[in-house]
């Protein structure tokens, strides 16, 4: 029987977290939940999921973001040897029904991570560039990124020789990938040291490594649906009148959605998208 690992990041909105959790119950699934270590952990708890502990205080485009997600899928290691691993956040939910998730992640070697190479600057600079004090806006860490940028500091480049590799966060990756991903932080501790100061570095991190593997050739789509029409740096919050195109999306999970702007998304999703294949 296939075993499903859901690894969760999560930093607000309880409540939408626990419908989250409550939408992947099924004998195949477990739900691993990471919560930032900036909030208090006891109102998101709940029965259907297993938390961490030992909690990162994680930021968007920083490596503790990186680190929050070994952390979780170490976690989930812990606790069994799963068949697929896919990560999450508290603002995704699923398009799909339950066994329409087991069904395609059971039955495909396919490693669903988005993957690809570029000579666009805009990528290439997350890593070529130090990138040091990134939260911090002073006027002195400020000065230190100009300064980054300049002939005086030397062009970083990959740790190991690797090529570069970027991609979307999000993935569903099969154990073996998952335990490869971990063993080689393990082999390698300059690789995560290397993306303290990358940029965006959630985006780079797990392309990387699978990109100069042996996995590199059965990479595919995150089976993610995301809407960036707003060409902005976040994706649009998806509503109501986002349904159509979730239902004719080739996904299984979509971000980003928030409960509290718009509820009756989740309903419909449930009622229209979600029923009937899942097992009573």
């Amino acid at each position: 029987m296939t075993r499903i690992a859901f690894l969760i990041l999560a930093h607000n909105k309880p409540h939408q977290l626990r419908r989250l959790v409550d939408a992947l119950q099924h004998p195949s699934f477990d739900s691993y939940v990471h919560i930032d270590a900036r909030v208090a952990i006891e109102p998101f708890r709940h029965a259907g999921a297993r938390f961490l502990g030992r909690r990162i205080a994680s930021r968007w485009g920083h490596v503790s973001l990186v680190q929050a997600m070994l952390a979780t899928l170490r976690h989930a290691m812990s606790h069994g040897d799963y068949d697929r691993y896919c990560l999450l956040t508290g603002a995704d939910y699923p398009i799909k029904s339950n066994a329409r998730i087991l069904d395609t992640l059971g039955s495909s070697s396919t490693e669903f991570i988005e993957c690809f190479t570029t000579s666009d600057a805009a990528w290439i600079d997350r890593y070529r560039f130090f990138h040091p004090l990134q939260w911090n806006e002073s006027a002195g860490a400020r000065a230190l990124r100009r300064l980054a940028r300049t002939p005086l500091v030397p062009v970083r480049r990959p740790p190991l020789g690797l090529t570069p590799y970027w991609g979307s966060t999000w993935w569903q990756l099969s154990g073996a990938a998952a335990r490869y991903v971990v063993e080689f932080v393990d082999r390698h501790p300059q690789y995560l040291r290397y993306y303290r100061h990358v940029w965006i570095a959630e985006e780079m991190f797990f392309q990387t490594i699978l990109g100069n593997s042996p996995f590199a050739q059965r990479m595919g789509p995150n089976l993610r649906y995301i809407d960036w029409s707003g060409n902005h740096v976040h994706p649009k919050l998806l509503v109501s009148e986002d349904f159509d195109n979730l239902a004719a999306a080739d996904a299984l999970f979509a971000r980003k959605f928030d409960i509290d702007a718009d509820r009756a998304i989740f309903d419909r999703i449930d009622a229209e998208l979600r029923r009937d294949t899942d097992p009573t």
